[in-house]
């Protein structure tokens, strides 16, 4: 075996590159419930995390500008929320904590 690449392909199997961006953008929740549902953490982008931070200000979680990325503020708020629900504070706002978000943001009126 002179190819490396051959070797590492026998030992560690082929790995399958071919992720489209849409699906790497957010890790998925393994542990049941939730499992199959969209997990939002530390890194991630976009327009759900704008909808997340949203959530998260009209909650009173957040008071910054919504810049669409889920950093260290976005995290605070998340564990900050998380511990007010009684939920596990780990800053990964899975589908428990974001329904308790929406379904707070609703009884509210916001």
């Amino acid at each position: 075996m002179k190819n490396p690449i051959f070797a590492f392909v026998l030992i560690f199997g082929a790995i399958n590159i071919n992720v489209h961006p849409a699906q790497a953008a957010y890790t998925r929740c393994q542990k049941e419930p939730n499992r199959g549902s969209y997990c939002f953490s530390f890194g991630d982008s976009g327009k759900l995390i704008y909808e997340l931070i949203e959530e998260l200000r009209c909650a009173g979680y957040y008071y910054l500008g919504n810049d669409s990325y889920f950093g260290p503020v976005t995290k605070r708020a998340i564990m900050d929320s998380q511990r007010d629900y009684d939920l596990y504070p780990d800053g990964i706002a899975g589908p428990q904590t974001r329904n308790l978000l929406i379904r707070r943001n609703r009884r509210s009126g916001c």
